[in-house]
């Protein structure tokens, strides 16, 4: 495949779906550059044929993958939800509301049912 520049005048019209935040923050950066979509996309396009790749690294940093396996670790964790902050402040000081919160979050059972030291949970 050769790239042919503006030797023909067919143009190809194509239709991408794309976040509408994702498209709003891009245009914006576009416009300060002075260049419309279209021109990025065809500028983006040459890159590749120029590349033979993508004209950047596409994979993942490891902090990104970090990122990732913390998101799968985390996706079944149940949120508590609070009506005000007192509830908030009512719940970070008493000691058995944040141990029946990790019984029920993380362990499914109560703590007395598990095989370590009970004393290291008294209240």
């Amino acid at each position: 495949m050769s790239f042919r520049g503006n030797q023909t005048n067919q143009l190809k019209s194509s239709a991408f779906r794309i976040d509408k935040d994702l498209a709003d923050d891009t245009e914006a950066v576009l416009s300060e550059l002075r260049l419309n979509p279209t021109t990025a996309i065809n500028m983006f396009y040459k890159r590749i044929i120029a590349n033979g790749a993508l004209p950047f690294n596409a994979s993942l940093s490891e902090e990104e993958r970090a990122n990732l396996r913390f998101l799968k670790a985390t996706e079944r964790t149940p949120v508590t939800e609070f009506k005000d902050a007192k509830e908030v402040a009512d719940w970070l000081n008493d000691p058995r509301l944040a141990i029946r919160w990790v019984e029920e979050t993380f362990l499914g059972r109560s703590w007395q049912s598990l095989p370590f030291s009970q004393s290291r949970f008294k209240l």
